[in-house]
């Protein structure tokens, strides 16, 4: 579903705790409390503790020559802690943001995904490189209440890429670049997998593909979002 279409506040009918947020230039993701993280996000990116997630929205001119202080000081001054907060950039049109989620044995999930096509490429072939940030990118957030494993958290990253690409392929986006080969995405495309690491319901999630239960529901979820938010973008 493309909740902000009409709203600007959107409460996971299976998580309602977990709050998205439409923003004049933003997309605020809170009220999961403190989640581990395991993400590619340009603030804060890699391992780490956050509270608050922003998808913030730039023009395709954005001076992109240091993205990371930029997206500080923007969290600064919305008076969020920039310790604790993973920033996202993007070109796409926010209100065609797709959210999906899902329960199942051991878990929740909800995944969120904003799409811009401007950079689409195919990954494993010769292209032209670039130094710095470019805002035509798919940004994609994975929020998983239940207790997961180091390593199947990135499984997840792994499936999820696996599903993206799935996506834009069903879809015949191309790479410009490559003569027309089918994109696997985008040349900045950015993933964020945050666990509650909540051990209520008993479990722990070990493997994160396409046959586990967590790895199948975030499979399928970044499926249906990344094809539903690309489908409506040409940016």
């Amino acid at each position: 579903m493309q909740p902000f279409r009409t709203e600007r506040l959107y409460h996971a009918e299976c998580w309602p705790e977990l709050t998205f947020a439409l923003r004049e230039d933003a997309i605020r993701v809170t009220g999961a409390g403190t989640l581990e993280c395991t993400s590619s996000a340009i603030l804060n990116g890699g391992f780490c503790q956050a509270d608050t997630f922003i998808n913030r929205r730039v023009e395709l001119d954005y001076d992109c020559s240091d993205p990371v202080t930029d997206l500080q000081g923007y969290v600064s001054i919305q008076g969020m802690s920039v310790a604790r907060t993973i920033g996202l950039l993007t070109a796409a049109d926010l209100t065609r943001a797709s959210v999906h989620e899902a329960a199942g044995e051991g878990f929740r999930m909800v995944v969120c995904t904003t799409a811009g096509l401007g950079n689409a490429a195919k990954a494993g072939i010769p292209r032209a490189v670039f130094p710095s940030y470019r805002p035509g990118t798919i940004n994609t957030l994975i929020f998983l209440d239940g207790l997961i494993s180091p390593a199947a958290m990135l499984n997840l990253m792994c499936t999820a890429t696996e599903a993206k690409s799935s996506a834009l392929w069903d879809l015949d986006v191309r790479d410009a670049e490559s003569a027309g080969k089918l994109a696997t995405g985008t040349t900045t495309d950015a993933l964020v997998v945050a666990a509650t690491q909540s051990r209520r319901y008993g479990v722990e999630h070990v493997y994160g593909g396409t046959a586990a239960a967590v790895g199948h529901a975030a499979g399928r979820l970044v499926y249906l979002t990344v094809k539903e938010s690309a489908s409506y973008t040409d940016k």
